[in-house]
């Protein structure tokens, strides 16, 4: 871990050069790597011991990181675990701490919206067609719903 902390400063201090982005994504995907076969014999622990529906919340979970850019709706991910919309609601208010279901789904799709407003030219109206949001306004009345500005407004902070 050292090692990986020390080469992460060294990243840092070279982040002007023109291929610090590459390099840093290749480090990035590297220590995730490795982080993952380190932790892989605690986690088949944990899978191995868990419940049905401790099993359907991480399936859910998994899948929102999967499908969150495409599909927006409860009722897709209820259909791919093969339960109700009701049942997928009780299990994630009981295992994700109170959080509601659909606000695990906007909060990865807020997610991916800011990642490309603050690493991306992209416009908003390209992030929402990316996203499969109907249109750019309704991206923009989403985001402000949940963030209290507009996307707009976020990236012209960045750019401050």
């Amino acid at each position: 871990v050292k090692t990986s902390m020390d080469m992460a400063k060294l990243l840092y201090a070279e982040s002007t050069l023109p291929s610090a982005n590459e390099r840093i994504k290749m480090f990035v995907k590297s220590y995730m790597l490795y982080l993952f076969d380190y932790i892989k014999p605690y986690l088949e622990n944990i899978i191995e011991n868990s419940t049905t529906q401790q099993q359907l919340y991480r399936r859910f979970i998994s899948d929102i990181y999967q499908f969150c850019d495409k599909e927006h709706q409860l009722q897709f991910y209820a259909s791919r675990l093969c339960i109700s919309v009701r049942y997928l609601s009780e299990i994630v208010l009981k295992h994700g701490n109170g959080t509601t279901a659909k606000q695990l789904i906007n909060k990865q799709i807020l997610f991916k919206i800011n990642t490309l407003l603050s690493s991306s030219d992209i416009t908003i109206t390209q992030i929402a067609d990316r996203l499969h949001f109907p249109d750019q306004s309704y991206l923009s009345r989403f985001y402000k719903r949940h963030m209290g500005y507009y996307p707009s407004e976020h990236r012209n902070k960045l750019s401050v």
